[in-house]
């Protein structure tokens, strides 16, 4: 992906927060520009923390994620169902597993590519709709070798099917779109309820909030 010519510096890049464990980001952050994280097991397993949103943008992300490991991603996490978060999990080779929240798949087979029709600022290229395969109500854990990661559903806060990823020997949470730097929450598709709610679930509360230029790190 090619910076824009009067903005050199909008390039993503991929910030270790932890050993073995990664911030993708995209700036400006704006309407269909995510973040996404990169997790390394002990045993070299790959696992991503959701996809992003054209196909450029996902071929960028590959690109960059295998300069912090040769392998292929055994395991793709949707935090929720939105396009800029799920639009790049074709990208992923067959063998990959696609993890979400139960609702988060019903949600991605119901909207479909709605997402690239509403907002057509981005150009797409190539992108077709492939839901977690494997899914999950409430938590559930993947172990990559020695390394946890923790899955977590708040409840219905920015969507109905949201996930938190929680690597507790690392004290490193992946939120998806339930913490905005600088930003409105987006609420639309979930519940304001549901949302405060979540910022206390366990899993966030564990932790505080210590943000850095480039990334979301936690600390007791």
């Amino acid at each position: 992906m090619k910076p824009s010519p009067d903005r050199p510096e909008l390039l993503p890049e991929l910030v270790e927060v932890a050993p073995g464990v990664h911030a993708y980001i995209q700036p400006d952050g704006s309407w269909m520009i995510n973040n996404t994280g990169v997790v390394v097991g002990s045993d070299d397993t790959l696992l991503l923390v959701d996809t992003t949103s054209t196909e450029a943008r996902n071929r960028a992300l590959l690109a960059l994620v295998a300069s912090a490991s040769s392998a292929a991603p055994s395991y793709v996490i949707n935090t929720h169902h939105h396009g800029d978060h799920t639009f790049g999990n074709w990208l992923m080779p067959p063998s990959t597993v696609i993890v979400g929240h139960e609702v988060c798949r019903e949600e991605v087979l119901a909207a479909g590519l709605l997402a690239a029709q509403v907002l057509t600022g981005p150009d797409y290229g190539h992108i077709k709709v492939r839901p977690p395969s494997l899914t999950y109500s409430t938590s559930l854990t993947l172990h990559l070798g020695t390394r946890v990661v923790e899955l977590h559903h708040p409840g219905p806060a920015h969507t109905r099917g949201d996930t938190v990823v929680w690597l507790p020997a690392e004290r490193v949470l992946f939120t998806g779109d339930l913490v905005f730097a600088g930003g409105q929450p987006f609420l639309a598709e979930g519940s304001i309820q549901g949302y405060l709610s979540a910022l206390s679930c366990s899993a966030l509360s564990t932790v505080s909030f210590k943000p850095t230029s480039a990334a979301a790190q936690f600390s007791s």
